[in-house]
């Protein structure tokens, strides 16, 4: 996994990446933008695990990934679809989550449904 503009000013966004490889499935590679909470960019879930949540452009998903070592299988879970980039960066701007759960709960309120 790679991360683009973690501490570059000139990057408003932090860019996510993981390797076919390491993402579970079809062998697509997860990439997208990561979306901030309230204590940063990972999300506890209640078992203790973190978690990167992260906006993708392949149809307009919120994405949770699995923090795992680089050798171990991410697990990726899809928290909402059909959701703009901007309306998920105003939500995760305007309504910080500070875990997983919440922001499985924010990202499912901006799904638009069809």
């Amino acid at each position: 996994m790679k991360f683009h503009g973690l501490n570059d000013p000139r990057r408003p966004a932090v860019h996510y990446e993981a390797l076919p490889a390491s993402s579970p499935g079809a062998g697509d590679a997860v990439e997208g933008d990561l979306l901030r909470g309230l204590d940063g960019y990972l999300f506890k879930d209640a078992e203790g695990q973190r978690w990167w949540v992260m906006f993708s452009s392949q149809e307009g998903q919120i994405l949770a990934c699995a923090n795992v070592d680089d050798e171990e299988e991410e697990e990726v879970r899809v928290l909402a679809r059909n959701v703009s980039r901007a309306k998920a960066e105003e939500a995760f701007r305007q309504f910080p989550p500070s875990s997983l759960e919440e922001a499985a709960l924010l990202a499912e309120g901006l799904e638009e449904k069809p």
